[in-house]
This record gives structure tokens, C-alpha cells and sequence, in this order.
């Protein structure tokens, strides 16, 4: 298996949105989960920022779900999501980008594009080891039970990127698994992308989640990583280090699993059973997901 060295990922990589400091206050909010927790209510009108234009990556995935759900309902800032492109990952892209539909069906916005990405790696097999937290359809049964027809649905995610990406170029890309998809558009359009804000959940400063130096999106596709930084896009981490530091107590869980919006309670059963997998192992119940949402929106 293929690894980057720490060394050259520091080198070209850059946390450019926050100092260190700075991203931790940033993202312990985040696990404060009220917010987005509970159904929202009708607010006074308040001057708000320009929208965010947004091209999310992802791969759901138990917390991709939940980060979504958050994306798509919360009201600190205004959010024009342009497309969700699917990727391999937590399990395989039939199941993800099946899950990506089930998950704009239960927050009402199914106008939203999405683009079935890469099914497996640059280099390499596909890994089934995110079936152990989010089980083999990456929601714990819940994907399966809703079964959506994708035959219609775009595949060719080099050309998404680079069309929604030369037409919005004050859009931020926000990956929450492997690079691969990024990967292959940059190879296509490097000089668009490269101009486009990155923000990208993966990598670990010190210590890995898969083995000792490998966080587990960069260690499924080191060789997309690797090609995303040669073309010279400017990649905004939040890594390991960062997320692990933002655990949702029991007091949060119970809180999301008993008052979440409705959303988040057709997810109930996929977030007890991931939040169980990761505390029988003895860990923390993290959302690295959604850390990485919220960060991407300030």
C-alpha cells in the first residue's frame, strides 16, 4: 500500500482558512450539535452573508449523511449547493450514490444534481473496511431500504467539475472521501481548479486511524493525493488531528438521537449503530464529516 510521506504532505499542503488554534475553536462548535440538531424555526429576517456556492465530494457513510443534513439545514449562512458527486469509500459508489439520493429525499431537496463518481481507486483495489462502522450499504440497512433508480443519473464527474467550476469560480469544493474524483477532474482542468478553494477532510499530522502514519480517505487513494498536490491545487485540511479533538458526549448523542430533525430521526438506527461500533472499540464517537462541513462554511 502506497503512503505519502509526512514530510512532502506538510510541504504541499496548507491550512490557509485557520491558524491551528484558530481551527479548533472553529470546529468545536460544530459538536455542539444544537444547533443543527434539533428542527429549525423561523427566525426574524437578518442580514446574511453572500451564499456559498458548493460542489460537495463524498462517499456516505453514517457522518456524510449527518454532515449533509447539517448542509442542507442550517441557517448561519446561505448555501447554493451546485452538485453532490459520489465516491467509493465507506462502501462501494452503488451504495453511496444510492445513499446520496436517500439523503436529499429525506431533507426535501432533490433538485439538487448529483453525479455518480469513481468506483475504485487510482492504483489500487477498493477496501471494504468502512462496512465495520457503517455496515455494507453504508447506512446500516437504511440505504438498501430505499432503493433508487441511477441508470439516468451523470456519470461523467470530470465534466461536471470543470463546467461548475469555470461558471462559479468563487465556489468552494468541500471532499469528504478519497481524492480520487478531484483527482481525475484536475487532470482534465487543472488550471480552473486550481484556482477554486479545496476544503478536504483527510490526512493526520501525527499518527494515523488505518496504521501508524494513514488516516483513512488519503490511506484509500494516496495516488490521487499525490496527483491533486502536483497540479498544484491548494488543499484547506481538516485532518485527524483535528477532528479527533471535537468527541460528541453522551449527553449530544442522546440529544441528535431524541430531538433531531426529521432528517436526522429517519437516521436514528445508522447513527446508534455507528456511535456503538466506535464505542465498543473503546473509542470516542466522532463526526469528522461534519467537522469538515462546518469548517467549510465559515
Amino acid at each position: 500500500m502506497s503512503h505519502l510521506p509526512a514530510s512532502n504532505t506538510h510541504r504541499r499542503s496548507v491550512f490557509s482558512a485557520a491558524t491551528w488554534p484558530q481551527l479548533f475553536r472553529r470546529l468545536t462548535v460544530c459538536l455542539l450539535l444544537v444547533a443543527w440538531l434539533l428542527p429549525m424555526t423561523t427566525q426574524a429576517a437578518m442580514a446574511q452573508p453572500a451564499p456559498l456556492k458548493v460542489i460537495v465530494d463524498t462517499d456516505p457513510g453514517v457522518d456524510d449523511a449527518l454532515a449533509l443534513t447539517w448542509l442542507l439545514s442550517q441557517r448561519e449562512r446561505p448555501v447554493h449547493v451546485l452538485g453532490i458527486v459520489s465516491v467509493f469509500g465507506n462502501t462501494t459508489v452503488e451504495y453511496t450514490t444510492n445513499n446520496v439520493l436517500t439523503v436529499l429525499e429525506m431533507n426535501g431537496r432533490t433538485d439538487i444534481p448529483v453525479i455518480k463518481g469513481a468506483a475504485a481507486p487510482l492504483a489500487q483495489a477498493p477496501t471494504l473496511t468502512g462496512w465495520f462502522i457503517h455496515g455494507p450499504d453504508g447506512l446500516w440497512g437504511i440505504g438498501s431500504q430505499h432503493p433508487h433508480d441511477m441508470s439516468a443519473l451523470p456519470t461523467d464527474y470530470a465534466a461536471f467539475y470543470c463546467g461548475a467550476a469555470a461558471a462559479n469560480p468563487d465556489a468552494t469544493i468541500l471532499t469528504l472521501g478519497p481524492l480520487t474524483n478531484l483527482a481525475n477532474a484536475a487532470a482534465a482542468c487543472p488550471d480552473t481548479l486550481r484556482t477554486m478553494r479545496v476544503v478536504t477532510l483527510g490526512g493526520a499530522k501525527a499518527g494515523g486511524n488505518k496504521n501508524a502514519v494513514a488516516e483513512f480517505n488519503f490511506w484509500q487513494d494516496p495516488e490521487a493525493v499525490q496527483r491533486v498536490l502536483d497540479v498544484g491545487i491548494r488543499l484547506q485540511i481538516v485532518p485527524l488531528d483535528t477532528f479527533s479533538r471535537l468527541p460528541a458526549g453522551d449527553n449530544q448523542l442522546d440529544k441528535l438521537l431524541r430531538k433531531g430533525n426529521g432528517a436526522v430521526q429517519q437516521l436514528s438506527f445508522a447513527i446508534s449503530q455507528y456511535a456503538a461500533v466506535q464505542t465498543q472499540s473503546g473509542g470516542p464517537v466522532l463526526f469528522p464529516d461534519v467537522a469538515a462541513t462546518v469548517f467549510a462554511t465559515e
